[in-house]
């Protein structure tokens, strides 16, 4: 049975959600204990949690790019969704035009970081030093985050205009999800150093 626009807006809503969530709480985890000095002690006490949280999240996020960039005819991913889109005709051309040039330009930018996520959960512990290594982390951030707001926008802008967009939860702005994810690392943070 064919999936239906819903199905597929469902599906994409919940992968970038979450996606972003991972990849917010990596960012701020890579910058927080940079700018306080308490907090970095205390993330040094349990440094090792820390570390597994960080490269757990990494491992989030490319696991559902992943999922959001898969070609298998059975996955359910951002071309199906935006087949759809074009079928249920609930935007005009224009709309349609705009939404698929921004998609062109995030799968562009999604192949250039693609050899990471191979090495972020390759196999082999060569490969995966060695393409973790081929860009840049700064250039993998700055690109990860361009893609993850980009997805919440469309997302975001899919679900105002959906027919049934009492459906869905719309928080889903890029600053609103930053936000979040800042305070549930800061909850956590607070948690292991009322514990110490």
């Amino acid at each position: 049975m064919a999936s239906t626009y819903n199905d597929e807006l469902t599906v994409f809503s919940n992968n970038i959600h979450l996606t972003a969530k991972a990849f917010y709480y990596y960012l701020y985890l890579s910058k927080i204990d940079k700018i306080d000095v308490m907090i970095h002690l205390a993330m040094q006490n349990n440094a090792a949690f820390w570390n597994l949280f960080r490269h757990t999240s990494l491992i989030t996020i490319f696991i559902y790019l992943g999922k959001i960039f898969d070609k298998p005819t059975k996955s359910h991913k951002l071309d199906d969704l935006m087949k759809s889109l074009e079928k249920e005709c609930f935007l005009d051309d224009k709309e349609i035009k705009n939404l698929n040039a921004k998609v062109t330009n995030i799968k562009s930018r999604w192949e250039k970081i693609q050899p990471v996520r191979h090495a972020v959960i390759a196999h082999d512990e060569r490969k995966r030093h060695q393409g973790a290594q081929s860009v840049p982390s700064k250039i993998q951030n700055e690109t990860i985050k361009y893609i993850v707001d980009e997805l919440l926008l469309i997302c975001d802008f899919l679900v105002n205009k959906s027919l049934a967009s009492d459906e869905f939860d719309s928080t889903g702005k890029p600053d609103a999800i930053a936000n979040r994810a800042k305070k549930e690392v800061e909850k956590l943070l607070d948690l292991y150093s009322a514990n110490d």
